[in-house]
């Protein structure tokens, strides 16, 4: 997944994606970590493509609905936010779009999630 910030600098993305890492913790995640390998000095330049990418591992994908609610919910906090998903091929982009709209986008998304019994025994990462 990739945490995005309207007309933020990479420094401002880092650290929003740290906190909504830090966030997304508090919820039934195995791990999220950020995409970047440790963690940089401090001054260093981040690189680029990675910054604002995490890393998530879902015990099962139950779990993914409630992802998308919480990036919801953290997104109305600043609307110049946004979070994309993916899974595999598939990809959801998260806005502050109409209410609505956005949850028919996370349905449709949800509902072409392979399920658990097509995965038994298997994580779901999401990055």
């Amino acid at each position: 997944m990739q945490v995005h910030v309207g007309d933020g600098d990479a420094e401002e993305v880092d650290l929003l994606s740290r906190q909504f890492r830090d966030e997304l913790l508090e919820l039934d995640v195995d791990a999220a970590a950020t995409a970047q390998d440790g963690d940089a000095p401090t001054g260093a330049k981040g690189d680029p493509i990675t910054i604002g990418v995490l890393v998530v591992t879902l015990a099962n994908s139950s779990v993914l609905l409630g992802l998308c609610q919480f990036a919801r919910a953290w997104i109305a906090r600043d609307r110049r936010r946004h979070v994309t998903i993916k899974n595999g091929e598939r990809s959801l982009e998260i806005t502050d779009a109409d209410p609505a709209q956005q949850r028919q986008l996370i349905d449709a998304f949800l509902r072409a999630q392979p399920t658990d019994a097509d995965h038994s025994g298997d994580a779901t990462t999401v990055g």
